[in-house]
């Protein structure tokens, strides 16, 4: 149903990963416990994720 909140699961690795933006992945349990560092660590594993970079190359455009 397009506009309904649907809570997101963390996957088996752990972090809540996001369906619209490739990369961006949340440390649920991690933020909760005040865990900063496994926070910051899942979400640069989410930026060096080949995926995260299509979606880039996808926003910025075609080159010129």
């Amino acid at each position: 149903m397009e506009g309904v909140y649907r809570p997101r699961e963390p996957d088996a690795a752990g972090p809540v990963r996001s369906r619209a933006f490739p990369g961006l992945l949340l440390a649920r349990d991690a933020l909760l416990r005040d865990d900063l560092r496994a926070v910051l660590e899942a979400q640069q594993r989410g930026l060096d994720d080949p995926a995260h970079a299509a979606f880039v190359g996808r926003l910025r455009g075609p080159a010129e």
